[in-house]
């Protein structure tokens, strides 16, 4: 039993440590961050499926995989992101309500905003 907690507890902090370092990428604008992140929180490996979440870091990646700069330098990542994109886009759609769909939208606007702001400084 004992195993059992130490070893979940492990699983849950290389998780939050995993989340911190692609929000921190995500954050700097690379594309493939925020992707993969919309698609943990979608798999549930965070805990539960959290298509909410899911939904606001795929719309970032979205915005984020058409800026330039990044993907010069990771002509692959470029690639993959811009062919997943779609079909994780869809998947969304069809999961979530016009509500939840709206809510995600702004999540998504404010983080791009709140960030933006934070590299021009």
């Amino acid at each position: 039993m004992l195993h059992a907690i130490v070893a979940g507890w492990m699983i849950l902090t290389l998780a939050g440590e995993a989340e911190h370092w692609l929000q921190k990428s995500a954050a700097q604008g690379y594309a493939p961050a925020p992707f993969y992140l919309g698609r943990l929180y979608w798999d549930g490996e965070f805990g539960s499926p959290d298509y909410d979440r899911a939904c606001q870091w795929t719309l970032i990646a979205g915005v984020l995989a058409k800026r330039g700069g990044w993907d010069r330098s990771r002509p692959d990542d470029a690639v993959w992101v811009r062919r997943e994109l779609p079909d994780h886009v869809s998947r969304i759609r069809e999961k979530l309500t016009t509500g939840q769909l709206t809510e995600c939208v702004l999540k998504a606007e404010e983080w791009l905003a709140a960030n933006a702001a934070r590299r021009q400084k």
